[in-house]
């Protein structure tokens, strides 16, 4: 039987909205991936708005997505996860309504709950990265050295074996709630399910278990 789906796209601003940008290119990974799954796309839902709030407040399209798949039992296909929310409390909210989502960037196979731990991963990932980059530029400024040029404050730290195990930390940190939930289990089921979630590594890759094991070492979760 030939999965139904609602195509949902977002941009955040009018300016995205009126020219295309961002939409086209969501709109085009939805429908490939659609015909390579054979997929019946029943709704194309666009909406401009934020995606940082969490409340559907001011999400009417989005609304109305959920509504119709509620209504019809079409799950919700996305381009990237980050197309709902880039809140992973809010991703979480919707996820526990009963209505199916996927998205492209992952695959017909993830669950809602996989696609969870990967918005809670995604948000402190981005947090982390934002919280880094301001200490780097507070750091090069207070040194008096122009701004802009992140790898020369990258090199310095890097020379700082103390430094390198606060990133190797920073780096990990990430994934505590997922490993905390998976820390019972053997080397190879983590870091199968890591992958079969489509949880990316911290330099983007996949999972073997020596990673797994040096992150929750690192955590201390051993």
């Amino acid at each position: 039987m030939t999965k139904r789906v609602i195509a949902y796209t977002r941009v955040s601003t009018k300016n995205q909205g009126a020219s295309g940008l961002g939409l086209e290119a969501q709109e085009n990974a939805i429908k490939r991936y659609s015909a390579q799954h054979d997929y019946k796309i029943t709704e194309m839902v666009t909406e401009i708005a934020s995606g940082g709030g969490s409340s559907l407040a001011h999400r009417p399209a989005l609304e109305k997505a959920l509504a119709d798949a509620d209504r019809t039992g079409a799950t919700i296909l996305v381009a990237k996860l980050c197309r709902l929310s880039r809140s992973a409390a809010f991703v979480m909210s919707l996820m526990e309504r009963g209505v199916a989502f996927e998205d492209v960037e992952s695959g017909p196979e993830r669950d809602n709950m996989m696609l969870g731990f990967k918005a809670v991963i995604n948000e402190e990932e981005r947090r982390r990265i934002s919280v880094r980059t301001r200490e780097a530029l507070a750091a090069k400024k207070a040194r008096g050295e122009p701004l802009g040029n992140q790898e020369n404050l990258d090199r310095h730290r890097a020379a700082a074996v103390g430094v390198l195990k606060d990133r190797a930390l920073a780096e990990i940190e990430p994934y505590r709630k997922v490993l905390s939930k998976l820390a019972g289990e053997s080397l190879r089921v983590i870091a199968r399910t890591l992958n079969d979630g489509m949880v990316k590594t911290p330099r983007g890759g996949r999972w073997h278990p020596q990673q797994v094991a040096r992150a929750l070492a690192r955590l201390e979760l051993a």
